[in-house]
């Protein structure tokens, strides 16, 4: 029988409500009983593709260019996106790969 890791939520000592993500702070009780502090953002969900062409021999791994501001520079990725509130996976998908 696998052992159970569950940690138990209780109490939330600060929520910060963003445009993006919310970051929360929760205080949980470890499977041992010992309190511990959990801190971390709270995301709706995203999807990322990964779009292989097979048109030749070689199939291609296609990318984007993106400006990521926190790094300050324009990396390559693989193309993906944040769900909206609700939204389906496969939209999201497809939106992305537009």
């Amino acid at each position: 029988m696998p052992a159970d890791f569950t940690e138990r939520f209780v109490r939330r000592s600060r929520s910060v409500k963003g445009r993006a993500v919310n970051f929360r702070i929760d205080t949980v009780r470890l499977p041992n009983g010992v309190r511990a502090v959990r801190e971390y953002l709270d995301h709706p969900g995203a999807v990322a593709v990964v779009p292989l062409l097979k048109a030749t021999a070689d199939p291609t791994l296609l990318f984007v260019r993106q400006y990521r501001y926190p790094v300050k520079e324009v990396t390559l990725e693989l193309p993906a996106g944040k769900l909206g509130k609700g939204e389906p996976i496969l939209p999201c998908v497809r939106r992305e790969l537009e």
